[in-house]
């Protein structure tokens, strides 16, 4: 009996930890939901802006050209944390199967468990953010942006990509590889257009300069939006695991409350039984 009050005590606690990791995980979850709702319409207003242009013009830029596809760079967006059942093997495997169609990939985590993952499948990690997956600040992509671009800048790669959970619903997460550069128009078929009338575009000071400025900031804006869908798919795949687990607590404590009454029923019938029998041979001994 003692053995199994204590594990129901330790049941009992351990319940204690996953429920509060649902309800941490729930806060987390609407957070990262209402900073992507802040970020879509700045998001596709931009990406609206880039498509206009791109339709509307046949000015050359270095964004623009296509280079032969000779050094990708690919950030993948992981967690920091496990306990969120499959989320982080998924990325991972999503991961590798992009990287093995590159011979030289520069590889960009956001997350210890994505640098890990990758460190141990033998990839070399150019560079690393911590933090970002669990709280995303715009800073978070400004950063990763500033590298990307420099890198692209240089000729150090050809091609940027995102690889990330994108978020539809509480139901329904999709693992997504997207380029970041160059800008292809077919990356923009299904952005609407405000106005989508044949047009003579004028650029104030010139085309590079307004480019040089958009560009960066719509990759900015996009890898913010894939750094808050990835968080808000980490933390609701944290609270199924966390849920399921608090009711697997449940389950194994009622199932050991079962077997203590049952032995405690057992006891208080032993002793029952030896108290009688003690009193028939007393009375036999008188």
């Amino acid at each position: 009996m003692n053995e199994i009050r204590r594990h129901i005590k330790a049941v009992e606690q351990t319940r204690q930890i996953t429920n509060a990791m649902y309800l941490l995980s729930t806060s987390q979850m609407k957070r990262a939901i209402s900073k992507m709702t802040f970020n879509r319409t700045y998001l596709r207003r931009i990406r609206a802006t880039v498509k206009d242009i791109l339709i509307h013009t046949d000015k050359k830029h270095v964004y623009l050209e296509d280079r032969g596809n000779k050094r990708q760079a690919f950030v993948v967006i992981g967690a920091d944390k496990e306990m969120c059942g499959s989320y982080n093997n998924d990325i991972l495997k999503a991961a590798k199967s992009s990287l093995k169609e590159c011979e030289e990939p520069l590889i960009m985590t956001v997350g210890i468990c994505a640098q890990s993952g990758l460190e141990q499948a033998g990839y070399e990690i150019y560079k690393h953010w911590y933090g970002a997956s669990q709280n995303p600040f715009v800073y978070h992509a400004r950063e990763i942006t500033e590298s990307l671009v420099d890198l692209y800048l240089n000729n150090e790669i050809d091609e940027a990509y995102v690889i990330f959970t994108r978020y539809y619903s509480q139901t329904n997460q999709t693992i997504r590889c997207m380029r970041l550069l160059p800008l292809h128009l077919e990356d923009f078929s299904k952005i609407e257009l405000e106005f989508d009338k044949p047009r003579q575009i004028d650029f104030t000071p010139s085309f590079d300069e307004v480019f040089d400025t958009m560009v960066p900031e719509y990759i900015i804006g996009y890898i913010y939006a894939a750094l808050n869908h990835a968080s808000a798919c980490e933390n609701i795949a944290r609270m199924n695991a966390m849920q399921s687990a608090t009711r697997n607590a449940d389950e194994m404590i009622d199932k050991l409350t079962r077997e203590f009454n049952a032995a405690r029923q057992l006891s208080i019938t032993n002793e029952i039984t030896e108290i009688a029998s003690a009193s028939s041979l007393a009375e036999q001994a008188i």
